[in-house]
């Protein structure tokens, strides 16, 4: 019996990147602390991404790393003077 249903998204894409985040979402995070000047590199390293992957497109971290990431982001935000919001506006 044949079926016009497509296939799932997680059928078109390997295990591997299922289970990844795309270095663009990791440039996207990091967009305000760069815009004011700070350097994310100590950033990077504390979540375990070494900060010469940020140029490559085809780079990607673990959940794991993201995560952390985002817990070394929001740690740094007293440090700011104009801290930036995650990317949520209310």
């Amino acid at each position: 019996m044949p079926t016009d249903t497509p296939p799932s998204t997680s059928a078109l894409i390997p295990p591997a990147e299922r289970a990844s985040i795309a270095m663009v979402f990791v440039r996207e995070a990091l967009a305000a602390w760069r815009a004011r000047g700070v350097d994310c590199a100590p950033l990077l390293l504390a979540a375990g991404i070494a900060p010469a992957s940020l140029a490559d497109d085809g780079a990607r971290v673990s959940p794991a790393q993201f995560g952390a990431l985002w817990r070394q982001m929001a740690a740094s935000l007293d440090d700011l003077p104009h801290p930036p919001h995650l990317g949520l506006d209310l």
